[in-house]
């Protein structure tokens, strides 16, 4: 895939999709801010698990409070086209009582009771966030239809990003309810035999995350294919799956506590995630190995093509079981995934040129970073 084919990829990146979430108004102001330290209640716009990114803010030359993103324990602010450092003491850190949630911006409009992070000149900033290089959230500022971040000492600007709101309290307490009550008698099965629901429970939940897992490394192996993944990251992979599914192994046949259902989902749509964005980089050109004959090289290329749209299929099953897709999104990804099919179908015979076969490379690897960054938002269960 070369740089000027994997714009459309990392487009379809970028828009993490989340149109799922409804905003809701709140009678009273939930939020609060921290001088000089991460709050217990802080809101998590990005990052991992270990280095979460916080909402941080800091006055500006023009007197206005401007939102940025926490990191190395400094806080990182744009402004006047530049990206402004300051030690995390000197900042302020955004808190919540309630449940916060990011929903795309469509077209330049924000959805209805988007939380506003302040004012410049009358007219009101909000809190974004937005994809850079199809590689990670950066936290910033909406201003006029625009977010902006700070990134590399500059300050970037980009029509594609999120906001953040509230959630509406059924959005967010349905999910867990059912997941728990489901979670309880798989629960008290352990160690003295599962009742009948409990082990159909357990059953399935381990061939989710076997197909899951099968997907990864699957993807893994379509990456080394086009040299998006190295030998010594398709290593890594491998070894990542097989030390996970011997700790699936462990928890046996009879269940599972809810906490370890979520860690275990978490860390395999954190691997998904980690293959897809190796498929998308664009520092890592392909390198392209013609047959010499066209026939053997359509072949190579449909089977390719055939296993990695197997793999958006699983990922995007996988992830309406476990609420991370929504029944539209589902339906939309299974509709993509056929546009594809029909396309290379379309290609009849003959062989495909360098840019048929890179352009039909990015769509499939768009679609899957794409159903991947559903599979790994925390907030989505």
């Amino acid at each position: 895939m070369n740089s000027r084919h994997l714009k459309h990829a990392l487009a379809a990146a970028a828009n993490l999709g989340l149109m799922g979430i409804a905003f809701s108004a709140a009678a009273a102001d939930p939020l609060s801010w921290s001088k000089g330290a991460v709050p217990a209640n802080a809101v998590v716009a990005g990052g991992s698990k270990d280095k979460p990114m916080h909402i941080c803010r800091l006055p500006m030359a023009d007197k206005n409070l401007h939102t940025g993103k926490t990191g190395n324990g400094n806080c990182y602010v744009s402004y006047g086209g530049k990206e402004i450092k300051v030690p995390l003491k000197d900042a302020e850190v955004l808190g919540s009582s309630a449940a916060t949630g990011w929903a795309d911006v469509k077209d330049g409009k924000l959805p209805a009771d988007t939380l506003q992070s302040g004012l410049i000149g009358g007219v009101p900033m909000h809190f974004c966030r937005a994809m850079h290089e199809g590689k990670e959230l950066h936290a910033g500022k909406e201003y006029k239809g625009n977010c902006y971040y700070g990134y590399g000492g500059k300050e970037i600007k980009t029509a594609q990003f999120q906001v953040m709101g509230l959630i509406k309290a059924a959005a967010t307490s349905a999910a867990p309810a059912a997941t728990a009550a489901a979670a309880a008698p798989a629960k008290a099965a352990v160690g003295q035999g599962a009742t009948t629901a409990a082990a159909t429970k357990a059953k399935d939940t381990h061939a989710r995350w076997t197909a899951m897992l099968n997907a990864a490394e699957t993807l893994a192996h379509e990456g080394s294919e086009v040299k998006r993944v190295s030998a010594a990251e398709m290593h890594a992979i491998k070894a990542s799956v097989a030390k996970k599914k011997a700790e699936i192994a462990k928890l046996g046949a009879n269940g599972f506590t809810e906490r370890e259902e979520d860690l275990i989902d978490n860390h395999i749509a954190g691997l998904l995630m980690r293959v897809a964005n190796s498929m998308t980089n664009n520092k890592k050109e392909r390198v392209h190995k013609f047959n010499s004959a066209a026939t053997s090289k359509k072949a190579n290329n449909h089977a390719r093509w055939a296993s990695l749209l197997d793999v958006a299929d699983v990922l995007a099953h996988e992830g309406g079981e476990v609420k991370r897709i929504t029944a539209e999104e589902k339906t939309s990804i299974q509709g993509r995934a056929n546009k594809i099919r029909t396309e290379i179908k379309a290609k009849g015979t003959n062989g495909f040129s360098e840019k048929e076969e890179d352009a039909i490379d990015n769509h499939i690897a768009g679609m899957i970073v794409n159903i991947a960054s559903y599979m790994s938002d925390t907030k989505r269960k």
